[in-house]
């Protein structure tokens, strides 16, 4: 294997430790999901081909990660969100260790922190009622949010984008609605 991706792989679980860590301090219900569940479970480790972490918290315990985490972590972990790093276009979080770089591709025009990082998701109950306007609604608000990345759409991607900014001008402004959506 790439040494580097080794060297990755070290930093990402070492941040999986900071995490399970404070989750552990502030009693909060955690779990490894998406393709770091199934590498746990099927590889002992990291699926083959892939090369991150993701993690999640009911929303409730999320929540308060989100606000207390930092206290708990050393000077150089980074606990990045819309809130704490203006720049950042997601609705979820990134544990990133600021000693590091690892700028991806989608994110590399953005001023923001590039350190290695593990995902943290919030975990949200939707209603089925009421379903389809929250699937329609993020829908376009998720095409905002991409509008920010650097990636080519197609030409119809393009122009729901288009339509998307005369709503929200304002990346902000799209992942606050994005947000209080998810939040029901």
């Amino acid at each position: 294997m790439n040494a580097q991706v080794e060297q990755l792989k070290k930093r990402e679980l070492e941040l999986l430790r900071l995490f399970l860590q404070v989750c552990g301090e502030l009693g909060l219900r955690h779990y490894v999901v998406g393709g770091t569940l199934l590498g746990a479970v099927r590889h002992q480790g990291f699926i083959p081909w892939d090369d991150d972490i993701d993690v999640s918290l009911p929303r409730a315990d999320y929540d308060r990660f989100v606000a207390e985490a930092q206290s708990h972590l050393p000077d150089w972990c980074f606990v990045q969100n819309f809130h704490t790093d203006p720049e950042f276009p997601f609705v979820f979080t990134k544990l990133r260790d600021s000693r590091t770089t690892y700028i991806e591709t989608s994110l590399k025009n953005r001023a923001i922190n590039h350190g290695v990082y593990i995902d943290v998701f919030p975990i949200d109950y939707v209603p089925e009622a009421g379903r389809g306007r929250f699937d329609r609604e993020n829908f376009f608000l998720e095409i905002r949010a991409n509008y920010e990345m650097n990636v080519r759409p197609s030409f119809k991607v393009r122009v729901l984008q288009r339509l998307t900014l005369l709503r929200y001008p304002h990346i902000k402004e799209a992942l606050e609605r994005r947000d209080a959506l998810f939040r029901g």
